[in-house]
């Protein structure tokens, strides 16, 4: 078993500095986030290359991301931070009256955790829809499985793709809005730490949890890199 990562009470002891964002999980998020910004406006500027090779990267890298939530560090691994409505619901109800002041959650508190989940389910919605679409208008705009469906079809799931892409968008917004609100109400900076990958705590019995290798998730990005270029490329 692995050290607790629900939540503790800080005691007052010395603060000291634990790491809880293992160094892939963080490449994760930014470059995701980047990624993300570059295909919402390449494909508003209508940069079709640009906006289907983004695409493309994004999908490689949601695929990392699933895999890290079963191989990578503690904090990572989704049965430690993936909670049932009821206590989402719960925690949201703490969170209202004020009773998860002086709270410390290492990693995803529940709500958290089901935004990552929302965010990585909408993105590979998004992208996978992409694959398969192709602009009526603009030929460039071909994801790299389009082929395989007759082309008013393909037309269609673009449709569909620009649509759920204004969803994702929405749940994006959501996400700072919500980062926002706990650093400049709730004095909780949520972001500094998926920057260093560190907190300051005051728990002394508080263990720092595992961090995954980054050998390891070297290994999983170029498994993954290579089945889907080889995928994509044999379709």
């Amino acid at each position: 078993m692995g050290p607790s990562l629900n939540q503790s009470t800080p005691s007052e002891h010395p603060p000291r500095t634990i790491r809880i964002w293992d160094l892939p999980t963080r490449i994760f998020h930014w470059l995701l986030a980047v990624l993300f910004a570059v295909a919402w406006i390449s494909g508003e500027m209508e940069l079709a290359w640009l906006h289907v090779r983004s695409g493309e990267a994004m999908l490689g890298l949601l695929l990392f991301r699933i895999a890290w939530g079963f191989v990578g560090g503690d904090t990572a691994l989704f049965h430690n931070f993936v909670r049932g409505p009821q206590k989402i619901r719960r925690y949201l109800h703490a969170l209202a009256t004020g009773e998860t002041k002086g709270t410390l959650h290492v990693g995803h508190n529940p709500a958290g955790g089901a935004m990552v989940m929302a965010l990585i389910t909408g993105c590979l919605l998004a992208v996978g829809l992409g694959l398969f679409s192709q602009e009526d208008d603009d030929p460039l705009f071909t994801g790299a499985l389009a082929h395989l469906l007759p082309q008013n079809y393909a037309e269609l799931v673009a449709e569909i793709h620009e649509g759920w892409f204004g969803i994702v968008a929405a749940l994006v917004a959501l996400h700072v809005a919500v980062n926002l609100f706990y650093l400049l109400v709730l004095d909780n900076n949520l972001i500094r730490p998926m920057i260093s990958g560190s907190i300051i705590v005051k728990d002394s019995t508080l263990q720092e949890p595992r961090m995954g290798k980054t050998w390891k998730a070297l290994l999983v990005a170029a498994l993954i890199g290579a089945g889907l270029y080889a995928g994509l490329n044999s379709l």
